[in-house]
């Protein structure tokens, strides 16, 4: 049994991490950034309620990051995998850009700034953040992933 950390666990390839682990036996710490959008990871608390714990993180929130370690580190005193799955596609038709794929003549600035934050430096500020947890685990791993479109 493992303690695992997801974040943008309430859809996707966080989703699937989630009920995987979950199948294994392991502990997970499941952060969404908005909890009451997935009927999914709702329902698996519910079946899982002794192994899953739901904690809001929304990565464009400073403040957020330390209530979420506040929640997981009352819950625990180490933390086996951490895996970095939370991300953005600001330029994606699902946020209000013009498409999944952006051309040049089409970038904004802003946009692309706020893309970087979330996706580049939050992980690393999270795995930092988290640092004091994996250490206490025998064999820690921190996972951090991408996809691409």
């Amino acid at each position: 049994m493992k303690k695992v950390l997801i974040t943008g666990a309430n859809r996707g390839l966080g989703l699937e991490f989630t009920r995987q682990c979950l199948q294994r036996g392991d502990v997970v710490f499941a952060t969404a950034r908005h909890q009451g959008k997935s009927s999914t990871l709702a329902e698996l608390q519910s079946a899982n309620p002794e192994n899953l714990s739901i904690v809001p993180l929304d990565l464009a929130e400073n403040s957020a990051l330390e209530t979420c370690f506040e929640t997981v580190a009352a819950q625990t005193d180490s933390l086996d995998w951490l895996i970095n799955n939370a991300g953005i596609n600001t330029l994606g038709a699902e946020a209000g850009g013009p498409g999944a794929v952006s051309r040049l003549g089409q970038l904004e600035t802003d946009k692309l700034l706020h893309m970087f934050q979330i996706n580049t430096v939050a992980p690393l500020i999270i795995t930092q953040r988290f640092l004091d947890l994996l250490r206490t685990s025998p064999n820690p791993k921190v996972i951090s992933m991408t996809t691409g479109q």
